[in-house]
């Protein structure tokens, strides 16, 4: 095997052992919902029990995102695995294995998009060894799905469309479709990539085959609906409905506030390095006086738009959460690969790199990936705490560190959001609680183990536990966890 494909398949391997140990070792939350809508409704359906929050009572999600992780608890439950952690860590590997197929697509786009093999391989690897997209392709979230989904179609999407065919083109509206049920926001997307489409193709009725392919699936969307919750588009109605509520709830941010969220939580490496390549490769073009206009590309509008729109679209949003842009993180590293091998594209040549015809290279590509795979490994699990503005997982890795044989009951006292995981993990022996301060009894009390609830109340809730609870930690958010004394 020459060193250029060995490079390759090690890449995917280690893409593969990080995010396999990801979802098996870490077991801490971003968001409560990549549990609760998600892996706690499909296993409802295949266990018959499960803590259904509110949005499943009024149906307010749609079922397309659990019915992804309902074949992983099913082959569980004939394992004879029927609640504890073994089921999330199925459902977090299950899903972790299944994003390093991004890393194919990725490459697909980008030999589309006629980057050079060295770049293609440097850009991957990045996208590979960060730490950010190493934890999030384990969270099971719908805007996790969305982000594989998207940039799976995407090749095929560029495809169909330039094939300038009407039935081509409404097939390219329909695998954009897709996104639609798996996550609302994604029309966002789907819009960026329509007008990119018709800049390049310049024919409206061709666009008109895009958006029919696209209203089929969301028809299709529309039904799914009517069998589930008993009315046409009920999801998307109860959506629209509470976005104005979850802005109250949760406070509105500036238009601005992405800017950071994003920097920070992806980290400033990969920013970094898109100006450094950004500007390098101007000044080579220049020097070499080539046309500056040769480092952007007309499909570079397939990357460009979508990521725009969602960008753009979530910043004039008052309620924003980082993982609401997800989707567009990879987008970022297929940039990074096109300023790279456009920029220098005769840079390699010059020096003669190539190492498929360099066998003797390998043992160095070996070492590099062992040594870059450590790194990766190290950075991302010293990294606590994903979500930069919220330490929810905080509160969850203290039970946890516990490792009881079976998850007690968790008591929430005034909390907004449950912030815990729910029934599926206690194997149904237990149920979470959800109480006022002022509901408090001792039957409730003396039936819970552990207890969150906003620091603010501290005093009041050790006055009615007259010191039967101790507190083990209060996370940064200002809510705090406390534990029942044994036999009190």
């Amino acid at each position: 095997m020459g060193a250029s494909r060995l490079a390759w398949s090690l890449l995917f391997c280690a893409a593969l052992a990080l995010r396999l140990w990801a979802g098996i070792d870490r077991l801490d939350m971003i968001w409560p919902d990549e549990h609760f809508q998600t892996l706690e409704p499909a296993g409802w359906v295949v266990f018959g029990h499960g803590f259904k929050t509110w949005e499943w009572q009024v149906g307010y999600r749609s079922w397309v995102v659990p019915a992804f992780f309902m074949p992983v608890l099913w082959a569980c439950k004939q394992l004879g695995v029927l609640g504890g952690t073994a089921l999330i860590q199925a459902c977090r590997a299950w899903l972790g294995a299944l994003s390093c197929i991004l890393f194919i697509s990725l490459n697909q786009l980008m030999k589309r998009l006629g980057v050079r093999p060295w770049a293609r391989w440097v850009a991957l690897a990045a996208c590979v060894f960060s730490s950010a997209m190493i934890l999030w392709s384990v969270a099971t979230l719908s805007d996790v799905l969305g982000t594989l989904v998207l940039w799976l179609i995407l090749p095929k999407y560029i495809e169909l469309s330039e094939r300038k065919r009407f039935g081509t083109c409404l097939l390219a509206g329909m695998l954009a479709g897709v996104l639609f049920p798996i996550r609302t926001q994604l029309i966002l997307a789907g819009a960026g990539l329509f007008v990119a489409s018709f800049l390049i193709i310049r024919s409206w009725k061709l666009l008109a085959a895009l958006c029919l392919g696209y209203v089929l699936f969301v028809l299709l969307s529309g039904i799914l609906d009517w069998v589930t919750w008993g009315q046409p588009f009920h999801v998307l109605i109860r959506q629209k409905r509470w976005a104005l509520e979850a802005a109250e709830m949760s406070g509105i941010s500036p238009w601005y506030d992405y800017f950071p969220r994003t920097w920070e939580n992806l980290g400033s490496g990969i920013f970094v390095a898109l100006g450094m390549a950004l500007i390098l490769a101007l000044i080579l073009r220049v020097k070499r006086r080539e046309r500056v206009r040769g480092l952007f590309h007309a499909q570079d509008l397939y990357i460009y738009l979508p990521m725009l729109a969602m960008f753009i679209g979530h910043s004039l949003i008052g309620h924003k959460e980082t993982r609401f842009l997800l989707p567009i993180f990879p987008g970022f590293y297929v940039l990074l690969a096109c300023f790279l091998s456009r920029g220098f594209s005769n840079t390699p040549e010059s020096w003669n790199w190539n190492v498929s015809q360099r066998k003797s290279f390998a043992f160095v590509v070996v070492i590099g990936i062992v040594v870059l795979t450590f790194c990766s490994y190290r950075i991302t699990r010293a990294r606590e705490v994903l979500y930069s503005r919220s330490d929810t997982s905080a509160l969850e890795s203290a039970i946890f560190e516990e490792h009881p044989s079976r998850r007690e009951c968790v008591l929430l006292i005034e909390h907004p959001v449950t912030w815990t995981r729910g029934e599926l993990i206690l194997g149904g022996t237990e149920e979470l609680v959800e109480k006022k301060l002022k509901e408090l009894t001792p039957d409730i009390l003396g039936h819970c183990r552990y207890a969150i609830f906003p620091d603010s109340i501290r005093g009041e809730f050790e006055q009615r536990t007259r010191g039967n609870w101790v507190m083990l930690k209060v996370s940064q958010s200002g809510y705090c966890l406390f534990k029942r004394i044994a036999g009190s």
